[in-house]
């Protein structure tokens, strides 16, 4: 079992001025060794295993631009996620558990709350879950 951090970054304003925040976000995550794909695009497949718990959170990439995701779509069959909010801020972040393991990619969305006007935009299931491969570790050269 391992904690897997999911950053998303946004372009609030490309994002606002589209109507959409596909292709208006970079996903990174921090299990490329066990097999994540498309690291630094909207369509981040994060690899997982039964028991991981993974932590999205979110940033934007104007400094003065609001940005929080407000929900996740993903089956609650494969993953129980819920909201939590940093002690003594209004700063959220989502986690959640993954109950059994993905042996087929698990799509899922993502909801924003982006801008001044707190506008709500929801991305394309782009994103999913995906099997974790074993990690190798090689031997160091005697």
């Amino acid at each position: 079992m391992s904690q897997i951090v999911i950053t998303v970054v946004v372009n609030v304003a490309g994002a606002l001025a589209a109507g959409t925040p596909d292709h208006h976000i970079v996903m990174i995550d921090d299990n490329k060794a066990a097999g994540s794909l498309h690291e630094a695009t909207d369509r981040l497949h994060t690899a997982v295993r039964e028991g991981d718990t993974l932590v999205w959170v979110v940033t934007s990439l104007e400094c003065e631009t609001y940005a929080a995701i407000t929900a996740l779509s993903v089956p609650d069959d494969v993953c129980e996620v819920r909201r939590e909010t940093y002690p003594d801020t209004a700063v959220t972040y989502w986690v959640g558990i993954v109950k059994k393991a993905v042996t087929a990619p698990v799509p899922y969305g993502l909801t924003f709350a982006l801008g001044s006007s707190l506008y709500t935009l929801s991305t394309s299931p782009n994103c999913a879950l995906i099997e974790a491969q074993p990690i190798v570790v090689s031997e160091a050269a005697e």
